[in-house]
């Protein structure tokens, strides 16, 4: 039974008599859930009756609309005189201009908004601690700067003077520090019971007092009349000799640093804290009554045996005397069990189906406890598999829900001027609509994305972007590009300017956003601003838009950065809908109350207990020299948290052996409680098992054999060009995908220009040049070749890896290309180039037809013969692929022009085939002459070309994949083959 439940009870046989006595009662706790458990506990307690609920506040929130200066539970207390708290958001845009304009002081003269946003909410914590320690900034002047490193300095430098200002800015804009203002209500509350003691019980209940004010009013409580404080995993029984070790000050020197560490770590470190803070000792703390029960003798057996585990180092040794019997560990640890899993995705899938079993027992409760937010949102996901939505008490961070997301990635694409991949996030997430139901704009936009956005990018912005889509065959491409051109360029005017203020940014994206979410039955605003994820961002918005003018003007380039800083501390809470027997809690909600079933997740390292925390405003020495809590200290109450969900009846704890694919450390408090049991509770289920069913096949996966796809004749085909009779042989699979199946590969978005996109501006170069210069070559003709290059080469020159890489080898390449040109024009004469051919072949009644386009014809002056040349601009064929047949295109040329199948070119013997590396480089151009006779391998290239076309024309011949994968690479369609899965099967290359 957890605190909140045994408080519960305890209540309802003290007061439960009568249904009207509870209500005389007044109890405080630590924060609203709290409040909330126990509303719960108690409606339980009475199943259901009438009663009157005893009065609740929560100690975090005195300044809400119930608190007692609202209701006057607490007398005629007289609420003081204060401003009120400053707002969060204001608070740390305020900061973040400090920090802005004080820059120089910390040593960054290019300190972004976003930066500037993060130091500022770090920089509201420290202020937070100090103000919850009765400390101000101004004491940072008693800390020695000598003893700091340099760049600790400036920032020290910077704190004092934010310190020197700070408190006149905030009492200038009408408002108080926010704990300030906490500090000053709970001691004018201190104030008025000691001098009103009220006649009605006052329990505060549950709270540790980690700040002096609140152990001040809880001394307050414990010594009125009717006043109790109750403590929350309290220790009675711990032995004298190791509470003597736990030490409440870091600022101890005389400990080493190993039993500092243990002592601040300790679960009942915060309990000896707040005794001193309210001047009481052990001895002063009783046992609250109406808890005896046989669970509860066990749970307490559990505990002691728990607090033994985590003594601090010095007492350890004392462990020989006190190590429980084998059998008695295991009886008192019956209901304690233990799942190791692979990774976190295991370990999620785990925890849900616990969860979702404990549904089969009826009222029984579960409940996962974790600090790791990544492994709570995986449990969610993976409980919706049975439509089960969980609370969190952690709420779900604002920036991961969709209006949040939307909003983010519109900022996003202005920023990166709607370059293709930012363009596509936003136009692809679901509010995306621009006016138009979803399924049209669908399928305008993969129109739009095939057409234009694949591929290298267009340059321009929106602009470009209309400019690319205009020459395309693409109509509902383009009517989606002009409405969606019309509705962000507004925002991309915005964007365009060097500095803007917030406002006219947060109003341009605003409207942008409503603009594209809209759809013919509803508006944007019904859509991104409906239900709690919307309301809270709506909220956000708008306060932001209120305070917006306290920032100067920002870049807004700086923007998308900027807003997911400031989302990243907001969250969204669902009020309603959720499990009403399944949470998952943090550990502050695990200290008061339990669940049936109780789940310890992620028990690492770094989790439990949490990584200490990176402060970019003070360094530990710093730290220790004001007396603020350190990393031991959040280690202790993470501890006492452990602990106390240990002592549930049934406990799961989980953890996961690799995260990211590194290996994880057990939590310390793990290896301490297997120490000292000899053992450590194993698994009574094969949970993790179950959970991998659930995903499992219902057979063991086979390997894919290759394929063997055998269409119909009618369906093959009949038409290939020369290039493609090269793969035809080569990997049949790729022409029945690309011919048959109308399969084509496209490039990824926004891909840098690639080699086939290098080989067709050359060869486009070179075409263009050779039709305008006809005649004899000279140096002079070096400028015509680049100017056509540079057309050539077209918008594509404006990226940078082609302006910096690409052209300076195409100016090589077109002075090698002159130079060669003037050589060969004394014996040779170029008569075509990038000239079509096409002929029908006859084979065994079969009509194919063989297309092909010679890049470039030279005829030889003496002989009259004809060369067949093929510009590269990667690498040859080898001799033996050449020899072997494999590398038909250039003899297949050959025959086409020996038949005179050329257009506007007469049939011509050909006895020369060779091609020419354009790769520029070391050697610009180089020319490769086959060692082969061309007559002869023409007439060879014609009659395997022959049987090729025969073989496959019959029904039993298979399109294979890579066949010879000595002659082939990496293929378009060798993951549509599953090469992967059987070429392992089939080492020596060869497909039956």
């Amino acid at each position: 039974m957890g605190f909140v439940e045994t408080l519960a009870q305890s209540l309802g046989h003290m007061f439960g008599h009568d249904p009207l006595s509870l209500g005389e009662v007044t109890l405080l706790f630590p924060n609203r859930r709290g409040v909330r458990a126990l509303q719960e506990c108690l409606m339980r307690v009475n199943d259901g009756r009438p009663h009157i609920l005893p009065r609740m506040y929560a100690l975090g929130d005195l300044a809400g609309d119930d608190s007692p200066f609202n209701l006057g539970d607490l007398g005629d207390l007289g609420a003081p005189t204060l401003p009120p708290p400053m707002p969060a958001l204001e608070r740390e845009l305020l900061l973040t201009r400090l920090i802005m304009q004080g820059r120089v002081g910390l040593g960054r003269a290019d300190l972004s908004p976003a930066e500037a946003a993060r130091l500022a909410r770090e920089l509201t914590r420290l202020l937070d601690q100090l103000h919850g320690e009765s400390k101000e900034l101004s004491d940072l002047k008693d800390i020695v700067p000598e003893e700091l490193a340099s760049h600790w300095q400036r920032l020290l430098e910077f704190m004092t003077i934010i310190g020197e200002s700070w408190d006149q800015i905030v009492e200038s804009r009408g408002y108080i520090e926010p704990v300030k203002h906490r500090t000053a209500l709970l001691k004018h509350i201190g104030e008025h019971l000691k001098s009103n003691p009220p006649a009605f019980p006052l329990i505060a209940a549950g709270s540790t007092g980690s700040q002096p004010q609140t152990a001040a009013l809880l001394s307050i409580v414990s010594r009125l009349p009717h006043g109790a404080v109750v403590l929350p995993g309290f220790h009675r029984d711990m032995d004298q000799e190791s509470w003597e070790q736990i030490i409440t000050s870091p600022s101890a020197r005389e400990h080493n640093p190993l039993s500092i560490a243990q002592s601040l770590g300790h679960p009942q470190a915060m309990m000896k804290q707040l005794l001193g803070r309210m001047r009481a000792t052990r001895e002063d703390v009783l046992d609250w009554p109406f808890i005896s029960s046989k669970n509860n003798d066990l749970r307490a057996t559990r505990l002691a045996m728990l607090q033994d585990a985590l003594r601090p180092a010095a007492t350890v040794p004392g462990w020989k005397e006190i190590a429980p019997k084998p059998d008695d560990s295991k009886r008192v640890f019956a209901g304690f069990s233990t799942i190791t899993c692979t990774d976190p995705r295991e370990e999620a899938s785990t925890i849900a189906l616990i969860m979702r079993h404990t549904l089969e027992s009826k009222g029984k409760t579960a409940a996962l406890v974790t600090a790791n937010r990544v492994l709570a949102r995986r449990v969610r996901a993976e409980l919706t598999r049975w439509d089960i939505e969980v609370d969190d008490s952690a709420g779900e961070p604002l920036l991961k829900t969709p209006p949040a997301a939307f909003l983010t990635l519109v900022c996003q694409a202005a920023a990166n001027h709607f370059e293709p991949i930012s363009l596509l996030a936003l136009l692809k997430h679901p509010f995306s609509a621009n006016g138009m139901a979803r399924d049209a704009f669908l399928r305008g936009l993969r129109q739009l994305e095939v057409s234009t956005l694949r591929g290298p990018a267009p340059t321009g912005g929106l602009n470009g972007l209309y400019r690319a889509i205009n020459s395309k065959k693409a109509p509902k491409a383009k009517a989606l590009c002009k409405h969606v051109k019309n509705t962000l360029a507004p925002l991309e005017v915005v964007f365009s300017q060097s500095r803007a203020p917030l406002k006219d940014m947060l109003h341009a994206l605003i409207s942008c956003c409503e603009d594209l979410a809209r759809t013919p039955e509803q508006s944007g605003t019904e859509i991104l601003w409906a239900g709690q994820n919307g309301e809270t961002l709506a909220t956000f918005l708008a306060e932001l838009d209120e305070q917006s003018d306290l920032l100067p003007q920002i870049n807004p380039l700086d923007l998308p950065g900027f807003l997911e800083t400031l989302l990243a501390g907001k969250v969204s809470r669902k009020p309603f809908g959720t499990h009403p027997r399944l949470n998952i809690w943090g550990t502050l909600e695990a200290r008061m109350q339990q669940a049936d079933v109780m789940i310890l997740g992620d028990l690492n390292e770094g989790s439990w207990p949490p990584q200490p925390q990176d402060d970019p405003w003070m360094s530990r020495p710093m730290r220790l020299a004001l007396g603020l809590p350190t990393d031991e200290q959040r280690i202790g109450q993470s501890a006492l948290d452990f602990v106390g969900g240990c002592a549930a009846t049934e406990v799961i704890v989980t953890r996961s052996e690799k995260v990211d694919g590194t290996p994880t450390v057990p939590s310390r408090w793990l290896l301490r409680l297997q120490t000292f049991l000899g053992f450590l509770p194993g698994s009574t289920a094969p949970w993790k098992h179950y959970a991998q069913a659930l995903d499992a096949p219902q057979t063991a996966a086979q390997p894919s054999p290759p394929p063997h796809p055998r269409p119909p004749v009618s369906l093959r085909p009949t038409k290939l060009s020369v290039t493609q009779i090269e793969n035809w042989m080569v990997d049949p699979y790729a022409i029945y995908a690309k011919k048959i199946l109308n399969l084509v590969p496209l490039d990824a978005p926004a891909a840098d220009p690639g080699p086939a996109q290098r080989g067709q501006m050359i060869h486009t170069a070179l075409e263009t040049f050779s039709e305008e210069k006809s005649g004899d070559m000279g140096p002079e003709d070096l400028a015509l070749l680049l100017e056509h290059g540079k057309r050539a080469f077209g918008d594509m020159i404006n990226h940078a890896s082609v302006w910096a890489f690409w052209w300076p080898r195409f100016e090589q390449i077109a002075t090698a290309f002159i130079s060669a040109q003037i050589k060969r024009q004394t014996h040779t004469k170029m008569i075509a180039s990038e000239v079509d051919g096409e002929t029908i072949l006859d084979c065994g009644g079969v009509k194919f037809t063989l297309t092909g386009r010679a890049d470039r014809l030279d005829k030889n002056q003496q002989t009259g013969a004809l060369e067949i040349i093929d510009y590269k601009t990667g690498g040859a064929p080898s001799e033996k692929k050449i020899r072997g047949g494999y590398a038909p295109q250039l003899p297949l040329l050959g025959m086409l022009a020996s038949k005179g199948c050329f257009k506007g070119l007469p049939a011509l013997p050909v006895d020369s085939l060779s091609y020419w590396l354009v790769k520029g480089g070391k050697t610009p151009l180089e020319i490769k002459y086959p060692d082969v006779d061309a007559t002869e391998e023409i007439e060879k290239a014609e009659t395997g070309l022959r049987t090729l076309i025969a073989t496959f024309h019959l029904e039993a011949t298979p399109f294979l994949s890579n066949p010879r994968p000595a002659y082939t690479g990496y293929g378009d369609y060798d993951h549509l083959a599953r090469v992967k899965e059987w070429v392992n099967d089939n080492p020596n290359g060869d497909t039956p």
